[in-house]
């Protein structure tokens, strides 16, 4: 590995954390304007306006997922659906029973009791984008055929759909050569692009070859419209390739709107490992989880390092 981020649960956390409070907030509606200007100041985290139940500073399922899959790989067992399965509803219940998960991801949550519970119940044909957002921590996998398959597995048990399996496998192979290889940030979609399924390449080509700005969001394209994993993974190749800082990846995905705490969570998962010397405001470490060790940044440090010195 040529670029070891032992912080990278802990900058998507803080990217998540720090962006959730502007998540589908109109930012045309002039309703929320001082909301988003705050946001784009960044000197402290924010509530959501709406989600009352999840407290500012706290992530949410895009970090917490991101955590359970990082500790599938600490695993000596393989990667295979009951494993990440268990993880999941395990780390959900460490985390205390979080908000901001998807609605139909907490429901079955809540009721579960272990992770064979978990696959009985859910309902795996999902195109948004949970696979993709939980995806970052299998960049750290040195062979990219097991990065595809794990990626693969894991996005089968939620998002067994077409946009959700390959938004899982990009991110995840971006991810991976931000770690490896010394391929500038700006040109790793092309090298993820080719390392897709050829099938994966004709329908999502315009992801890695046609510019975006727009709101994050299904949207329409030539009259068809894109999911939610697809717009995801077209988001984050943009930042990649045109913001400099991660700084400026988070002010770009606020000024975009809609799934902001997803977009950013796996921009900075992956490109914080080129710009770990990138001075960040005091607070988004410190605060994150309002200082709690036991889910915070003390938690989400010990977890990276683990993770980097298994690989």
């Amino acid at each position: 590995m040529k670029h070891r981020n032992d912080n990278m649960l802990l900058y998507i956390a803080m990217a998540d954390a720090s962006c959730i409070c502007v998540e589908y907030v109109d930012p045309e509606g002039g309703c929320h304007d001082a909301l988003i200007q705050d946001a784009l100041n960044c000197y402290e985290y924010l509530p959501h306006p709406k989600y009352s139940a999840l407290k500012k500073s706290q992530y949410t399922d895009d970090t917490e997922m991101s955590c359970a899959n990082a500790k599938v790989l600490l695993d000596t067992h393989a990667a295979i659906p009951q494993t990440f399965a268990d993880a999941w509803v395990t780390e959900y219940r460490r985390g205390g029973e979080r908000e901001g998960y998807g609605r139909g991801l907490q429901s079955v949550l809540k009721t579960c009791k272990n992770g064979t519970d978990f696959l009985q119940k859910i309902d795996p044909h999902s195109d948004r984008n949970g696979a993709a957002m939980r995806a970052v921590p299998f960049g750290v996998v040195p062979m990219i055929s097991d990065v595809l398959n794990i990626a693969t597995v894991q996005a089968r048990i939620t998002n067994n759909t077409r946009a959700g399996l390959f938004s899982s496998r990009a991110v995840a192979l971006l991810s991976h050569f931000a770690l490896y290889s010394d391929v500038p940030l700006n040109q790793i979609g092309i090298m993820c692009y080719w390392e897709l399924s050829s099938i994966e390449r004709r329908m999502y080509e315009h992801v890695f070859f046609e510019p975006w700005d727009d709101r994050i969001g299904r949207h329409m394209r030539h009259g068809i419209l894109i999911p939610l994993s697809v717009v995801t993974v077209h988001a984050v190749v943009q930042l990649l390739r045109s913001c400099t800082s991660l700084m400026d990846m988070r002010r770009q995905v606020i000024r975009w709107g809609g799934d902001t705490d997803s977009v950013a969570a796996i921009a900075w998962g992956i490109a914080s490992c080129r710009m770990q010397d990138e001075v960040l405001p005091v607070f988004l470490a410190r605060d994150l989880e309002n200082g709690n060790p036991l889910t915070g940044t003390p938690y989400l440090q010990s977890l990276g390092m683990q993770l980097m010195n298994r690989f």
